[in-house]
């Protein structure tokens, strides 16, 4: 996850797919992996806020990028911080 400021953040990433029981595991990293909905975001008639981080190891910013090319109306913000999940385990200020 990067983020060498925070170790706690890995770890709550950590914690969090330790929760995932022990038989869906294989099933749910398949469905993350595996999951193909390039076709289906263009279809998406709704303003789009992308939130994505410089330097996420687990969703590279061209990923954020293309989403933001394919949805129409959509904007793209990109943080300065670096991993994944950043915004849900950031504490408010």
């Amino acid at each position: 996850m990067a983020n060498a400021d925070k170790p706690s953040m890995a770890q709550k990433l950590s914690e969090s797919i330790q929760t995932i029981p022990q038989e869906q595991i294989l099933t749910t990293v398949c469905a993350i992996f595996q999951s193909h909905y390039r076709d289906e975001v263009k279809k998406l008639d709704k303003r789009t806020l992308l939130i994505q981080t410089q330097d996420d190891v687990i969703v590279p910013l061209a990923v954020a990028e293309y989403l933001h090319s394919a949805i129409p109306d959509s904007q793209i913000s990109i943080i300065p911080a670096q991993g994944h999940c950043r915004i849900s385990v950031q504490q408010r200020k």
